[in-house]
């Protein structure tokens, strides 16, 4: 059990020293590093295990995240109809990335009650850590969530042309940056430029079934709005890789004979709900700048899968990734921030309803539901 009084021990002899300097090495650059204990304790375990909380993974009751609000606008002095909005701008760092990064949290929870639970030794096993690629909100995220919890810095990976940089180094982060554009990266590779040769890449992890669990909660918060078109900005994708995934397991479990509880329409409608990816066709200079990645090569959904399920009737006929004018998106952005807190990035969904109602793709008669995925910092 850890007291308070051992507790505040901990806080201080692990409070982190930062040290800001820029070295080259192995064509990367360290922006910083923060000290933290390399090799597990008894200390750190009963911290993790007792001090992260618990919550179900489908319980209604006992929800591992509070639904966030959707809300109705009308858009027909801007030429288009009325939209609905699931806003996730009100979550702790105002974006849809503190929903995975409650999820990585939770890891180092499991991990010290297993290390308390086994009754093995626990001192000299080295401390895991996280690294990622992001340039921007996923690190936000993540970091604000391990420092919440006394967890390691998250290692986070960036372009050399990151715009977000300055705000990067003030995380609860060890910070990388190297030139993406010019690299095949791999997850060895990742690893090794993040000074994590024994730690875990999240961003091609499928160990720990991120295109499942990430964002669970909120797909199923959204397909229970009962819109039949779900627009989505698509960046690394997984997002729009775990509106796919559940609609395959809800059809799953529907023939199987049993439902997840947190789902309260039908599962004959969510197999034909339409799911949008929006991407900026300007691949580099898009004002939707979080959408812009340098190096994705971990997708889970691509054009061969997508049609897959299509052919099983598992997904809409329009489900699919879909890239937009960046004249939609200054448009979608100077509308939706007026209704909430956004970002070029975080209004793509719109861009792209407006896009496709423009050429006459939209039914009316269908309710659309644009993701706003927020506003980082």
């Amino acid at each position: 059990m850890v007291t308070k009084r051992k507790l505040y021990i901990l806080v201080i002899h692990y409070h982190y020293i930062v040290t800001t300097y820029f070295i080259h090495k192995m064509d990367k650059i360290i922006v910083k590093e923060i000290e933290y204990p390399k090799y597990m304790t008894r200390e750190l375990a009963e911290m993790w295990a007792e001090g992260i909380p618990f919550f179900s993974d489908n319980d209604p009751q006992n929800p591992e995240w509070n639904p966030t609000p959707t809300i109705d606008i009308g858009l027909s002095e801007y030429g288009y109809g009325t939209v609905s909005v699931k806003d996730e701008s009100v979550n702790p760092t105002h974006t849809i990335k503190d929903r995975p990064a409650w999820d990585n949290t939770t890891r180092y929870r499991t991990y010290g009650r297993l290390l308390l639970a086994n009754g093995t030794a626990i001192e000299g096993k080295l401390v895991p850590r996280l690294t990622i690629i992001t340039s921007g909100n996923n690190g936000k995220a993540l970091a604000s969530m391990l420092n919440k919890y006394n967890c390691p810095p998250i290692k986070i990976l960036a372009d050399l042309k990151c715009p977000h940089l300055d705000e990067l180094s003030k995380l609860h982060a060890d910070v990388y940056i190297a030139d993406l554009h010019n690299k095949c990266l791999t997850p060895e590779l990742i690893k090794q430029i993040t000074n994590n040769r024994n730690g875990v890449d999240l961003t091609s992890l499928v160990a720990f079934n991120p295109q499942k669990i990430f964002y669970d909660w909120h797909v199923h918060e959204s397909l229970n709005t009962g819109a039949d078109d779900i627009y989505v900005p698509y960046g690394s994708g997984m997002i729009f890789a775990n509106y796919l995934t559940w609609q395959e397991i809800t059809l799953e479990n529907e023939v199987d004979g049993k439902r997840d509880p947190r789902l309260k329409v039908d599962p004959m409608h969510v197999k034909d709900v339409n799911v949008l990816g929006a991407e900026p066709r300007r691949r580099r200079t898009s004002d939707a700048d979080k959408l812009t990645k340098a190096f994705n090569p971990f997708v889970y959904f691509d054009k061969n899968d997508i049609q897959g399920l299509k052919s099983f009737d598992v997904t809409g006929n329009s489900t699919g990734v879909h890239s937009v004018p960046e004249e939609y998106i200054r448009g979608a952005y100077e509308i939706l921030r007026k209704f909430v807190n956004t970002e070029p990035s975080g209004a793509a969904g719109l861009a792209l309803y407006m896009y496709r109602h423009d050429q006459g793709l939209v039914d009316p008669k269908k309710k659309a539901l644009i993701i706003n995925t927020g506003k980082g910092g």
